[in-house]
């Protein structure tokens, strides 16, 4: 046992004693001499170390290949035990210590002068940007590129001769995707802190996020897209040329495309995720819980959209005057009120479809709407509708051609049949709460409106004579009973001795 140690004591020494004298003399050296004198002095150096480097990789290689024979010779309990023996020896304290060695040198080199790496770095890096050639960079990791693309490529083509070997590798992908999720299940356990605990963690790193640099950063991709609107002009006389690119870039992808795979993989596809989002939706809805919690999910994400878009349009009404004339400007003339129009028809068949599937829902959430609107703000507003409304569709004034009165047919009748619905249900409908609507009118412009209306109706009256006898006819049925009642009214009170 004495004899081992000092055999190793002296192997040791010995070995110290090499590497001390390498060392120096690579210190006392000057580093031009010693790569003159390994790769200067003719090939014989430089042709002794490329012709040792095979043999160095080989030999490494044959090391491990008899290393992993040897062990796969031996009983799978003895050769597991012997492996697990050997790494049991490596002494994990001291990786650890070497660690903190480590941490405490950077902390200690920073705390003194947080700038000293920077300072000694900085200069390097300065020395190597001015000599290096980034042309031939350029083009060296172009070719890097290219030839490890072609391997690849060489590489796959090897592999499609061995469909056998390709499928086992992708046979690969469902154990590491398993080994994934159970990695990331296991650290979401870990996770499961107490909710101060993990809130107070959450809000700390959010503090410390310098957002300051976060909003540098918006600054300048925001500026480096207004330079390449502005240059895109400049190179295109005034005119963006981003249509002409992207233009040539579609057509050199589209030019090979098989347009009959994509469409059956397209189709493919939304029968996949249709079956995918059913089954999904048939899981999650099937009991009454699940859904109830869905379904609070999507009212809490409406409503904090609604608030949300509250908060804007609030700050929105707060702008002075110039603002709001450049706003409207940029309405006038840069909204696309055809694209308005198809939002408002696919809003009007939502309505309509959550109105059939529950008609007292419109009016619940219609009257809970209205008792939030500011009255004052809402007649105003109706007014310049209104107006807008009446020259748009009426004159034609908002279009190149006056439109057909389809829509405005349509919703007329429909507004009759509902208020005739509503009369057969309850024929005061209207009588309850006409008085104090009635009351709140101003007479003035009542009086004004009537004599337009009167007026107008009169010249559309005379030329649709049928619809002028049906309307003609239902208003003298009802002064004819209006005058009747009056008189029966007035004849019963005079016989029982009430005179006016």
């Amino acid at each position: 046992m004495g004899d081992s140690n000092t055999g190793d004591s002296s192997a040791a020494k010995l070995l110290t004693g090499n590497i001390m004298r390498l060392i120096e003399s690579i210190e006392s050296a000057d580093p031009a001499e010693l790569s003159r004198e390994l790769f200067g002095n003719g090939q014989e150096s430089l042709q002794a170390m490329v012709e040792a480097l095979p043999r160095i990789i080989n030999t490494a290689v044959q090391v491990c290949k008899g290393l992993a024979e040897a062990l796969e010779s031996l009983p799978a309990d003895g050769g597991a035990k012997m492996l697990a023996d050997s790494l049991s020896e490596i002494n994990g304290t001291e990786i650890g210590e070497a660690v903190n060695s480590l941490s405490q040198v950077i902390i200690r080199f920073y705390e003194s002068d947080p700038e000293i790496v920077n300072k000694i770095k900085m200069p390097i890096a300065s020395d190597a940007v001015g000599a290096i050639d980034f042309g031939k960079l350029r083009k060296r990791l172009t070719y890097q590129a290219r030839i490890r693309t072609e391997y690849n490529r060489e590489a796959l083509a090897m592999m499609e001769k061995e469909p056998v070997a390709l499928i086992n590798l992708l046979s690969l992908l469902p154990e590491y995707v398993n080994n994934t999720l159970a990695l990331l299940n296991r650290l979401l356990d870990i996770l499961t802190f107490p909710p101060e605990a993990m809130t107070y963690a959450v809000f700390k790193i959010l503090e410390e996020i310098n957002w300051g640099e976060m909003s540098g950063a918006v600054n300048g991709v925001c500026a480096f897209i207004n330079t390449l609107r502005r240059g895109d002009l400049l190179l295109g006389d005034g005119s963006s040329d981003f249509t002409g690119v992207i233009s040539s870039a579609s057509e050199n992808l589209m030019e090979n495309v098989d347009f009959i795979e994509v469409a059956r993989a397209v189709s493919a596809l939304s029968e996949y995720v249709e079956a995918a989002a059913t089954s999904l939706a048939g899981e999650a809805l099937g009991k009454e819980s699940s859904a109830l919690a869905i379904s609070g999910a999507l009212l809490s994400i409406s409503n904090s959209t609604i608030r949300s878009t509250s908060a804007i349009l609030e700050r929105a009404a707060a702008l002075g005057p110039e603002a709001f004339g450049a706003m409207a400007r940029g309405m006038k003339d840069g909204l696309d009120a055809r694209e308005l129009g198809t939002a408002i028809n696919s809003s009007l068949v939502l309505f309509n479809r959550f109105a059939a599937g529950d008609p007292e829902l419109a009016g619940t959430i219609m009257g809970n709407a209205l008792l939030g609107i500011d009255s004052e703000q809402a007649g105003l507003a109706a007014s310049t509708l209104v107006v807008a409304f009446g020259k748009a569709a009426l004159d034609g004034t908002a279009a190149a051609s006056k439109p057909e009165p389809g829509v405005l047919s349509i919703v007329a009748n429909n507004t009759l049949a509902s208020y005739n619905r509503l009369s057969d249900e309850d024929s005061r409908v209207i009588a309850r709460g006409l008085d104090v609507f009635l009351a709140s009118l101003d007479e003035n412009q009542v009086r004004k409106a009537a004599r337009s209306i009167a007026s107008q109706v009169a010249d559309a009256a005379l030329g649709n004579p049928g619809v002028t006898r049906a309307v003609a006819g239902a208003f003298l049925s009802a002064i004819f009973k209006f005058v009747k009642g009056y008189v029966e009214n007035l004849v019963g009170k005079r016989g029982q001795g009430v005179t006016r």
